[in-house]
């Protein structure tokens, strides 16, 4: 994870204890350090030696203890994301990262509003039949958890999290 982000990153986790509404928005959580070792691919299992999940508005990464009890989604998405990791959720819709490629990808029921153009999105057989490609973990995180991206995922024009990120930076 590149310095600025990770920079950012903090800044926000400061806010969040210092902002009186900060719990209304989300919380990162410490890092999962040593434990976080073999948690996923690479990319995954450095995020959460820095930040062992959290929220972030209307998204939910999972703690490293929580990881083996939330795989049981993967059963109902198609090869290749079944043989993924799932690391959270989109008020309550999986987020995958696919076990060689390391891209994220956000299973939803239908298609979310206000898609940017050049997001890829595939229809696929399952529970989640829309899925679409939020990218790497880095790009995750830049664009759609702390960017624009989010208004996407949030779809709510009252979001805390969104709230914060505009006072913040």
């Amino acid at each position: 994870m590149r310095a600025e982000l990770v920079a950012r990153l903090e800044r926000i986790r400061v806010a969040l204890v210092d902002d009186a509404a900060g719990f209304l928005a989300g919380e990162l959580n410490d890092g999962a350090g040593l434990r976080a070792l073999g948690a996923g691919p690479p990319e995954w299992s450095e995020v959460l030696r820095r930040y062992d999940g959290g929220r972030m508005g209307v998204v939910e990464l999972w703690r490293v203890d929580e990881l083996d009890s939330e795989q049981r989604v993967l059963a109902s998405l198609p090869v290749p994301w079944s043989e993924g990791l799932a690391i959270g959720s989109v008020d309550g819709e999986p987020l995958v990262i696919h076990a060689e490629t390391q891209q994220v990808a956000w299973f939803r029921e239908e298609r979310p509003k206000g898609l940017p153009a050049g997001v890829g999105t595939s229809e696929v057989e399952g529970d989640y039949p829309v899925c679409i490609e939020l990218g790497d973990v880095e790009h995750l995180f830049q664009f759609w958890l702390l960017g624009e991206g989010y208004a996407v995922l949030a779809d709510d024009e009252d979001d805390a999290w969104a709230a914060l990120l505009a006072r913040v930076g």
